[in-house]
């Protein structure tokens, strides 16, 4: 199977990510790296669910329905270690990426706005996994949690990977080498967004 560009990139995590792709376990590894980056992991989705599509083009609607289910049932692992395990786990995983004080402000958000925060948090590369985490902190309303992570996160990755079927290996090319540029891009929607929690 050939990837065209998407061979040439120079990432450190791409040969494994690739690799997987190509194999016959892709739907699992697929499963595994969607729930945990709800709640730990720095990769993106973005870059698994890419090359998935780029070796599979007729099945983008199934491996995003499987990175959303995933994503989901992870968030639900994270809000646990949230609700029991705080102390214990969640709060080194916080202190990891350096966003401690982000908690603080995550909290206020969902204690005033749980549905918009949780699917502007889902939906965009704010970190997901601090809202996970905090709302299981504030014991916050489970399914109003559950929905707006299934709406965040489903429209993320289901339309990611139409994109990426649409486009094929030039738009999954561009994710790996570009992948700031479009957070950047995605944090401009998310602060228009954010704009709705507080009028």
């Amino acid at each position: 199977m050939e990837y065209g560009p998407l061979e040439r990139l120079k990432f450190p995590i791409r040969d494994f990510i690739l690799r997987h792709a190509r194999g016959p376990h892709a739907t699992w590894f697929l499963s595994v790296m969607s729930a945990v980056e709800s709640i730990f992991s720095p990769v993106p989705l973005e870059v698994v669910l890419g090359p998935l599509v780029v070796a599979r083009p007729s099945r983008w609607l199934y491996f995003g329905c499987v990175a959303t289910l995933w994503s989901v049932i992870g968030a639900l692992v994270g809000y646990w270690i949230g609700y029991a395990l705080y102390d214990a786990v969640g709060a080194g995983i916080v202190s990891w990426y350096g966003l401690t004080d982000n908690v603080y402000e995550a909290a206020r958000l969902l204690e005033e706005h749980m549905f918009s925060a949780t699917l502007i948090s889902a939906f965009t590369p704010i970190p997901y996994k601090v809202f996970v985490l905090t709302a299981g902190v504030l014991k916050g309303q489970l399914v109003v949690f559950i929905a707006a992570s299934i709406i965040g996160r489903g429209a993320r990755f289901l339309l990611f990977a139409y994109l990426v079927h649409r486009f094929g290996a030039a738009l999954a090319q561009l994710v790996f080498r570009y992948f700031t540029v479009a957070t950047i891009a995605a944090v401009l929607v998310a602060i228009i967004g954010g704009v709705f929690l507080y009028f």
